[in-house]
């Protein structure tokens, strides 16, 4: 449940049972409106939080992009690849992991952490099994994605949108309390200019405009 804007909240306790660690604080700005650039596709305050932004795309060649796109900036931190294969108008987002070593800690120990920053750099080569290259197709990261456990969607808005969702039922959890910024997230999901979803096909408008993708 996340209640009021930078409530910072640390528990660590173990009684018998396996250890918990949280440590976030909310950041809701939900009057930030949405942007994206034509010029090189970076994108900001999208979400009902306002949270959800983008790098610049990346040209991978062979009519695929890559972009960074960063689900939540706080609570905890979390990364998503985005994988486009413009030739096709498919496309998919790889959610990012713990630092490996650290989560090897946690397996050891039995320890579930709250918080934490979860990031695609862990997923990816040299360090994780994902590699992108012009030849690489959604149908291969979704297989690399489930062989290594990591979480991944081929619906990219219906992600964006879940989230969304989720976002709009803690804000309503804090509302009930009387949190202001949790009004101000259910005020922005009822106004349909800022609900608007991220151009996930940006890149391939940029990059390969005559693709399926750049048709989109």
């Amino acid at each position: 449940m996340r209640i009021g804007l930078n409530l910072f909240l640390v528990f660590s306790f173990a009684v018998g049972a396996p250890q918990l660690a949280f440590a976030c604080a909310t950041d809701w700005t939900a009057w930030k409106m949405p942007s994206q650039s034509r010029k090189d596709c970076s994108f900001q305050g999208f979400g009902l939080d306002g949270n959800y932004s983008g790098n610049p795309v990346i040209d991978l060649g062979g009519g695929k992009i890559g972009q960074l796109v960063v689900q939540s900036k706080v609570c905890p931190y979390k990364e998503k690849l985005l994988f486009v294969d413009c030739t096709n108008g498919g496309s998919a987002t790889v959610d990012g992991v713990l630092d490996p070593v650290i989560q090897a800690d946690l397996d050891k120990t039995g320890a579930v952490m709250l918080g934490g920053n979860y990031m695609i750099k862990y997923i990816q080569q040299p360090i994780g099994a994902l590699g992108l290259t012009d030849t690489s197709t959604v149908a291969q990261v979704v297989a690399v994605a489930k062989k290594n456990g990591f979480a991944v969607s081929t619906d990219v808005i219906g992600d964006f949108e879940d989230n969304d969702q989720e976002t709009l039922s803690a804000a309503q959890d804090g509302a009930y309390y009387g949190d202001l910024p949790s009004h101000g997230v259910i005020l922005r999901s009822k106004m349909k200019k800022l609900n608007a979803p991220y151009d996930e096909f940006c890149g391939c408008k940029l990059y390969y405009p005559d693709s399926i993708g750049g048709q989109r």
